[in-house]
């Protein structure tokens, strides 16, 4: 599996938690010392991974949302890391500003 693919599949694992409202199945997205910072409307949503976890529960499945990965860039020094923490943080500052 290449680059963008193993990206494509670890962003998958967050709009299908998304989708179901279920935080357990976006759990392998993210690093398990991941944070997240953001807002719910105008309430500051920060703190541990595990409450963006337990916020998707609360709220349940968002069965309409509609997704697209349009672009995925791989620059070379990336593959350095760990693409599980780097979507995971990706994806939490992309989010916030949706909710």
């Amino acid at each position: 599996m290449d680059d963008k693919e193993m990206i494509k599949k670890t962003i998958q694992h967050y709009i299908d938690g998304a989708r179901e409202g279920k935080g357990e199945l976006m759990k392998p997205a993210f690093h398990d010392d991941a944070t997240i910072f953001g807002y719910i409307g105008p309430d500051l949503f920060a703190g541990p991974i595990q409450k963006l976890f337990d916020w998707n529960d609360e709220n349940g499945a968002a069965s309409n949302i509609k997704t697209d990965i349009t672009s995925i860039d791989v620059e070379e020094a990336s593959r350095l890391y760990d693409w599980k923490l780097i979507t995971g943080l990706v994806i939490n500052l992309l989010t916030c500003s949706h909710y």
